[in-house]
């Protein structure tokens, strides 16, 4: 028996979420609790920039401003393996260095939900290493 089975049983036509989305999309949502529901919660909003007039893109799982106007980005990384959160907190130094220059000193958040120990170090890390102001949070998988 499938899910597909299960599905014509009972007359469903609604699309079913793969499991690793699902996960994903309850971390995100612990997320969006544990920093106190912000207003302007923006899931997989892209975040523009420019190195040397080249024009990059972040696409973060979300974006939002904080109550002093500062861009914090949140990524979830639940199973993300760790040359891809290299790659990507190397963007994040870019837009990093991108945003100081025209906000006059300040510096964008990048707040990374993740499930071990061991990915919140490596992580934190890679964070020193390219100059990205981050918090990382270790979230127990239910």
């Amino acid at each position: 028996m499938s899910n597909n089975w299960g599905a014509v049983q009972f007359d469903d036509t609604e699309k079913v979420v793969p499991t690793i989305r699902l996960a994903h999309s309850l971390m995100r949502n612990e997320a969006w609790l544990y920093l106190f529901c912000p207003e302007d919660w923006q899931i997989e909003a892209p975040i523009r920039y420019k190195v040397h007039e080249n024009k990059r893109t972040i696409i973060p799982d979300v974006k939002y401003r904080d109550s002093d106007g500062i861009l914090n980005a949140v990524e979830i990384d639940r199973t993300q393996m760790m040359n891809v959160n290299s790659e990507k907190m190397n963007k994040y130094g870019e837009f990093t260095l991108y945003y100081k220059n025209k906000y006059n000193g300040k510096v964008p958040i990048v707040h990374f939900f993740t499930i071990t120990p061991y990915r919140q170090k490596t992580l934190e890390q890679f964070a020193v290493q390219h100059g990205v102001y981050a918090k990382v949070y270790v979230v127990p998988e239910v």
